[in-house]
């Protein structure tokens, strides 16, 4: 009986994050939405950090699948506030109520520093994991489209087949302005972007298939504008590492951008060990790191680029490296506590 009673007062003191959960307030919001989304998390072993990544659910089946990739990651520490120098840097999420306990209160802005990428209208999920024992929850957050009396209709099919490329991610930009917003494709390859009128860039997004910048669409007032895709898949990768420039650790969910001076265009976001693998054709690619992802996590925005060839195959270790700054000055300020904002006119300058 003393050994039952002992077992039982062990289960009952082990920590509670075998029953972590996690609540997400607002659970859904439309893409103009400008405010805070707080994560709530509780039965978390007293003390510890947790890693919080978002997952764009592709096929809206309210699981992360293989394949469906994180588009933000970071760590928050229970009972801490990110510090740069004594200042709070308002663009890493921490624990809001400053205890070390079994819950963590963060709140992520929206948009967040990556702004077109986290803008997609579609079902997202998020991911809490304790760090002390790997336990995790999931829970939903959706985006949907503000709607505008126009905009643009089309369908996104292979090259070749013509087979509908489905459940793919797709940006709608302004060349040249700032920030965006996002959609999917349906099942059968078909999509539709509400907005206002203007001239604008559609992109599939989607880790295997390349885009081509060059295809403009006009929107006028009160007209949906038609515009079918016909989009190649790619047949080959460029792959490396974003890693932290003074411990060498790896860097998760940093955004790459790839393109080639045909207008070509493809993305891919580092793993949880700072790896990443860009799916392209063959050509001349440039890669660009500009540390988006990576200010969620306190690393410097910055841009850097390097070339590279893959008319000969895959292509590996192009790496990167990104700086935390120690202190805030009158030169960093900014970058640190900055508005949310998205730059694609990058893109489209000269390669």
């Amino acid at each position: 009986m003393k050994r039952l009673l002992t077992l039982l007062i062990l289960v009952l003191l082990l920590p509670a994050a075998h029953g972590l959960t996690l609540a997400v307030s607002p659970a859904t919001v439309t893409n103009d939405f400008i405010g805070q989304i707080s994560l709530n998390v509780s039965n978390l072993t007293t003390g510890h950090s947790i890693r919080v990544e978002r997952f764009l659910d592709a096929n809206g089946n309210g699981v992360i699948d293989p394949g469906e990739t994180s588009f933000q990651t970071f760590i928050v520490t229970n009972g801490q506030l990110p510090l740069i120098g004594g200042v709070r840097n308002l663009n890493v999420p921490g624990d809001e109520d400053l205890a070390s306990n079994t819950t963590i209160q963060t709140k992520v802005p929206y948009p967040d520093l990556s702004g077109t990428l986290g803008e997609i209208a579609a079902k997202w999920l998020y991911r809490v994991t304790d760090l002390s024992n790997g336990s995790s929850v999931t829970n939903a957050f959706t985006t949907l489209q503000k709607i505008y009396p126009q905009g643009i209709t089309g369908k996104v099919v292979a090259v070749g087949t013509g087979t509908p490329i489905t459940n793919c991610p797709l940006v709608l930009i302004n060349p040249n302005a700032n920030g965006g917003v996002g959609a999917m494709t349906d099942t059968n390859g078909n999509y539709i972007f509400y907005c206002a009128p203007g001239q604008y860039v559609v992109l599939p997004i989607a880790f295997n298939v390349i885009s081509d910048q060059s295809l403009g669409v006009t929107v006028v007032s009160n007209t949906f504008t038609a515009n079918n895709l016909t989009n190649a898949f790619a047949d080959r990768t460029i792959s490396g590492s974003v890693t932290d420039s003074q411990t060498s650790a790896g860097i998760a969910g940093v955004f790459l951008q790839l393109q080639t001076s045909a207008s070509l265009f493809a993305i891919a976001f580092t793993d949880t060990n700072g790896n990443y693998t860009a799916q392209v054709n063959s050509g001349q690619w440039k890669v660009n790191v500009n540390g988006d992802g990576g200010e969620v996590q306190g690393y410097v925005n910055q841009s850097s680029k390097i070339n590279t060839n893959t008319a000969a195959g895959n292509v590996t270790g192009i790496n990167f490296q990104l700086t935390k700054s120690a202190t805030v000055t009158p030169s960093n300020e900014s970058i640190f506590n900055r508005c949310p904002d998205f730059t694609w006119a990058e893109i489209f300058t000269a390669h």
